[in-house]
């Protein structure tokens, strides 16, 4: 298993990476708060990010810009140019825990303590909702509407950005840590703290209908949707589960296993946007690369200095970005798959 060379050593956990819209910009966020921006050929800024550490990342699908986020209950908006933030907002709560871009730029959506908000392009807070039972864990748009989808204790709920209340309810009598949303929005699948998997259909008159996936060895954290929305990779244990969400859905059938190292847990995922290929990482810093459709054994394997943290694709699937858990960050260069 060969092994690669890192285009940049950071000093901590690489918690998240965010491509530009043209895949010209790759950020990292260091758990400790440092953000790095990495533009090729010109080597690495390292801006501060946020005291307490950086908790997500994201750039504006339009513009040359970057939002975070962070402990310090702050939302921050960088430009490659300049090496202090562009503008600087507090949060409504103490700590915010994930952001999101709607994909026309208008809006950011900013899961913060048990709220979301909404910020405009500018910066400035345009909506606060009202407080949820729960801290919220993660947040979503909806492919191709106004809708943010938030997760949290006792299932998920809908937002539109001029609403303080939520619109619609998926009731589940547990906790979800991650969501992930077709390209088609015609599922929305959550990894939940019991190790268990939810596919909630959404557009079902009751949101009270789901396929729940049970089985998984630990926390299936790990969710990615391929292109054509037929499958959702899946972690939970040292193999990667591959649900087929063609109709009639997932239920009543088993997954496509994918076999790992038994040795090692999977720690991300990753489709390859508008591609055949499947990225998958584990705790032992083993990269493989699958060609999910015709083949159940790696096409390409590595081995990296430590254990994968995050993957992320360029918009056009021509590098793959990897965090490791020691700070290294790889980006290799990959042919579009047929």
């Amino acid at each position: 298993m060969p092994g690669l060379v890192p285009v940049w050593q950071g000093q901590d956990h690489i918690l998240d990476l965010a491509w530009s819209a043209q895949g010209d910009f790759l950020a990292a966020a260091e758990v400790s708060g440092p953000i790095h921006y990495l533009k090729s050929g010109s080597g690495v800024k390292t801006w501060s990010g946020h005291q307490l550490g950086t908790t997500s990342l994201g750039w504006h699908p339009q513009q040359p810009l970057l939002a975070s986020c962070g402990q310090d209950g702050r939302v921050r908006l960088w430009s490659p140019e300049a090496m202090e933030p562009q503008t600087d907002t507090e949060a409504p709560d103490r700590w915010c825990t994930r952001l999101a871009w709607h994909r026309k730029g208008r809006w950011l959506g900013v899961a913060g303590g048990k709220r979301v908000s909404f910020y405009r392009s500018d910066g400035s807070l345009a909506l606060t909702s009202q407080p949820h039972a729960s801290t919220l864990s993660d947040l979503a748009w909806m492919p191709h509407e106004e809708i943010c989808v938030t997760a949290g204790y006792l299932g998920l709920q809908s937002w539109r950005p001029d609403r303080q209340e939520p619109f619609k309810l998926y009731h589940w009598q547990g906790s979800t840590t991650r969501l992930a949303i077709s390209p088609n929005q015609h599922f929305i699948a959550t990894g939940d703290q019991d190790r268990t998997v939810h596919f909630w259909r959404s557009k079902k008159p009751s949101s009270d209908d789901s396929a729940m996936m049970s089985g998984f060895a630990t926390k299936a954290e790990q969710l990615s949707w391929d292109s054509e929305s037929r499958y959702l990779a899946t972690g939970g244990s040292s193999d990667v589960c591959l649900w087929d969400c063609l109709k009639p859905g997932p239920e009543g059938r088993p997954p496509k296993v994918l076999k790992g190292n038994p040795e090692a847990f999977i720690t991300a995922v990753a489709f390859q946007p508008k591609g055949a290929w499947l990225a998958s990482g584990n705790e032992l810093g083993e990269l493989c690369l699958w060609q999910h459709a015709r083949e159940q054994t790696p096409i390409e394997q590595w081995k990296l200095a430590s254990a994968v943290s995050i993957l992320a694709w360029s918009p056009k699937g021509d590098f793959l970005a990897v965090g490791c858990a020691q700070g290294e960050i790889y980006r290799l260069p990959l042919t579009r798959s047929s």
